[in-house]
């Protein structure tokens, strides 16, 4: 009985474990990076990518002017990537 009752909290703890790992995006599988521009203007862009896809990819952002960094941002959304570049690269 006493047995029954231990693997099944270890199992529930481990279920847990991996539900909660999973979710908030900490197992990450894959990452790509990106460089775009010029010595002069340019930016470097780094997606990482999580286990099953449950969470979506986020981007870390540099974005360099004549060697100078004027943006470094880490863990932004696909839509708050696009704007960074696009405000600092289109014009």
């Amino acid at each position: 009985m006493v047995d029954k009752k231990v693997t099944l909290l270890v199992l529930s703890l481990l279920l847990l474990g991996i539900v909660v790992s999973t979710s908030c995006g900490c197992i990450e599988t894959s990452s790509k990076s990106e460089k775009v521009g010029t010595t002069v203007l340019g930016a470097s862009v780094v997606e990482h990518q999580y286990l099953f896809g449950l969470m979506e990819s986020k981007y870390d952002v540099q974005v360099y002017v004549l060697g100078a960094t004027v943006v470094d941002v880490q863990g932004v959304s696909e839509s708050e990537r696009d704007a960074y570049l696009g405000k600092h690269l289109n014009k």
